[in-house]
């Protein structure tokens, strides 16, 4: 009869079966055994546990900036980004506007970045900035253009 292998740490322990034995109810059952690993085994496992966590964590920071930039460049990317620089420069108000939306933005991903690395879940969601204060032909309007 076959037996669930008994609980064990992997990356130190392993399991192998051993001789089955002999029931009272007249039926052989399957017996397991934990056994130590040997050092460099062991050392092997760590390593690899911890490159598999420390790809985990960049791929959730990477999905992570995915996720603002597609909300940021949903609203203004390409030559928008252009009409933007110059409201910026000339300090016009509806450009310093989107700008500080956009690094509201931007400063969130780096909160939740290092969450992220302290292991934390977080959101990728970044809907409660609302959507950008001016549109694209306002600040074009505002810069004259």
């Amino acid at each position: 009869q076959p037996t669930n292998m008994p609980t064990h740490d992997p990356i130190v322990q392993s399991v192998r079966e051993t001789t089955p034995v002999l029931t009272e109810k007249g039926h052989y059952e399957q017996r397991w055994e934990v056994v130590a690993l040997e050092p460099e085994q062991v050392e092997a496992n760590q390593l690899a546990a911890a490159e598999a966590e420390a790809k985990q964590v960049h791929d959730k920071i990477e999905a992570l900036w995915a996720a603002a930039d597609k909300y940021t460049s949903g609203y203004i990317s390409g030559v928008a980004v252009g009409i933007l620089t110059i409201g910026v420069m000339q300090e016009k108000p509806k450009a310093l506007a989107v700008t500080a939306w956009s690094s509201s933005i931007w400063a969130e991903y780096y909160v939740r970045k290092n969450m992220i690395a302290a292991g934390s879940e977080v959101s990728h969601d970044f809907s409660s900035f609302g959507p950008i204060p001016y549109s694209v032909p306002e600040l074009q309007e505002e810069i004259g253009l």
